[in-house]
C-alpha cells in the first residue's frame, strides 16, 4: 500500500495477510542463507508459490534483485 494514501495499492506481493507473513519468513531465510550454508535458499518460483501463485512472481523477482 501507499503509506500516503491507504486506498492506493502500489504492488501486490501476497494474496492475504498469512501468505504475506509466510513470505516474510521465507525472505528472512533467504537472507540467512547467505550467512549459513546449511540453510535452504528459496527460488523466486518457490517464493511466488508461498505468496499465492505466479501472479506475484514479477514483484518478487524485482524485490530479490
Amino acid at each position: 500500500m501507499d503509506w500516503a494514501d491507504d486506498n492506493r495499492i502500489v504492488n501486490y506481493i501476497a494474496k492475504d495477510p498469512q501468505s504475506y507473513l509466510d513470505l516474510l519468513f521465507a525472505l528472512q531465510e533467504n537472507s540467512l542463507s547467505t550467512l549459513f550454508s546449511d540453510r535452504q535458499k528459496w527460488s523466486a518460483k518457490q517464493l511466488a508459490d508461498i505468496a499465492g501463485g505466479s501472479k506475484y512472481q514479477p514483484h518478487l523477482t524485482d524485490l530479490l534483485s
